[in-house]
């Protein structure tokens, strides 16, 4: 018997977790999205202890993310890290509403400070700033 309600209770907390889980929209790396979110710029290190800035997203609501390169499944994703294949400052975006769009892909380096990034091409096309 006390087995069962050992077992009844991890159940129950369990069970909300699940639910919520479920309830998140997912995505699949290497798919064009869109998201909007608020801009930041995050501080994070790299291999050698040396501090580097990045861009990310920070969504409106959690996603799941379905990575097709590594096998792995990443639940309630909140912030993206933004891979900008273009060298130029994005600081005046910082604190507001914006729409990104790219693709998600999987951390595999130092340089990657959250599990999931997004890779986004030209300017224009990924960072549009939204009014409230």
């Amino acid at each position: 018997m006390r087995r069962f309600f050992i077992g009844f209770v991890v159940l129950t907390m369990l069970l909300p977790v699940a639910c919520v889980q479920a309830g998140n929209p997912t995505y699949i790396t290497n798919k064009p999205v869109e998201f909007t979110g608020t801009f930041g710029i995050g501080t994070g290190y790299d291999a050698n202890d040396k501090v580097e800035r990045y861009y990310y997203i920070k969504l409106d609501h959690p996603i799941n993310v379905k990575d097709t390169d590594f096998g792995l499944n990443e639940s309630n994703v909140t912030k993206i890290q933004l891979a900008p294949y273009f060298d130029q400052s994005l600081h005046n975006f910082k604190g507001k509403r914006v729409v990104v769009k790219g693709e998600l892909f999987h951390s595999f380096t130092a340089h990657h400070h959250t599990k999931i990034l997004m890779a986004v091409d030209k300017r224009k096309d990924f960072l549009l700033e939204k009014s409230r």
